[in-house]
């Protein structure tokens, strides 16, 4: 058996599929998939957001990033199943957001939202690959 569903990220929907024997099974494989839809950057409000992944120091990094002001929120992994996935929190509960810090040391100042009600977007809009 196989299920389809979706999360939204910004304004870009993904597609996930899981399989398993039965019921039981699909509702365990789509549960390692444990994030809510994330609308907008948490800190300048744009729905320019990706889905990317990277690797660093041998360590494999799954993030939301925001197009406009290039922050960045990490999923985390569980020790006991890896292959269970959430958004990183900050002590008050919200999605730990970190400004884009440029090789030159200056934090990039996270710019206002100007997105208009009703704007269409296409979906490779600004994307970095």
């Amino acid at each position: 058996m196989r299920m389809s569903f979706s999360k939204k990220i910004g304004f870009r929907n993904y597609t996930f599929q899981v399989e398993g024997r039965n019921l039981y099974e699909l509702a365990m494989e789509s549960g390692k998939i444990s994030f809510p839809d994330v609308p907008k950057c948490g800190l300048c409000d744009s729905d320019n957001l990706v889905l990317s992944s990277h690797v660093a120091q041998e360590y494999k990094y799954t993030e939301i990033v925001c197009l406009k002001c290039r922050a960045k929120v990490n999923f985390g992994q569980r020790k006991d199943d890896a292959d269970t996935f959430f958004l990183r929190k900050n002590e008050e509960g919200r999605q730990d957001w970190k400004v884009y810090i440029p090789k030159d040391g200056a934090p990039a100042s996270a710019p206002p939202a100007t997105s208009k009600p009703g704007a269409t977007r296409q979906p490779d809009d600004d994307l970095p690959f």
